[in-house]
């Protein structure tokens, strides 16, 4: 990555806050946040649980493509985009490694089912991204 050394940080707290909620193992509840521990095998919401393989693949394809496309774009708005989606990807990619699936963590009041930070990031970063490249469209 780059010459945006704002956008390396960032993605890096993100990647490191996320790990580190992992494997601090808070348990409680705050407002309408909750914590503990979910073993996810699957994707978003569970869906195509035990095909590890086929995530870590994907992930690597993720973080490849995200890569080649962040040193290639000069939109700032992709780029962050971009540095969202490789550290969400990253740090699910490791617990998927280390452990055969993903930690998820946080769970809000009004929903059954439990993400961590790597998911928000990829989100974040997804839309972002989008955002970018309409920017960019435009120009």
């Amino acid at each position: 990555m780059k010459n945006n050394p704002q956008i390396i940080v960032i993605a890096f707290l993100v990647f490191a806050i996320d790990r580190i909620l992992k494997i601090a193992g808070i348990q409680g509840c705050f407002s309408i946040i909750c914590f503990s521990e979910s073993r996810n095998t699957g994707a978003a919401f569970g869906l195509f649980s035990g095909m590890t393989w086929i995530f870590i693949i994907a992930a690597l394809v993720v973080i490849f493509l995200a890569l080649l496309y962040y040193n290639k774009t000069k939109n700032s708005v992709a780029k962050l985009g971009l540095a969202f989606i490789i550290a969400g990807t990253l740090s699910n990619f490791i617990d998927r490694i280390a452990f055969g699936y993903v930690i998820d963590i946080i769970r809000l009041s009004f929903m059954q089912n439990l993400f961590n930070i790597a998911d928000i990031s990829n989100l974040a970063g997804a839309l972002l991204l989008l955002i970018g490249l309409k920017k960019t469209k435009r120009s």
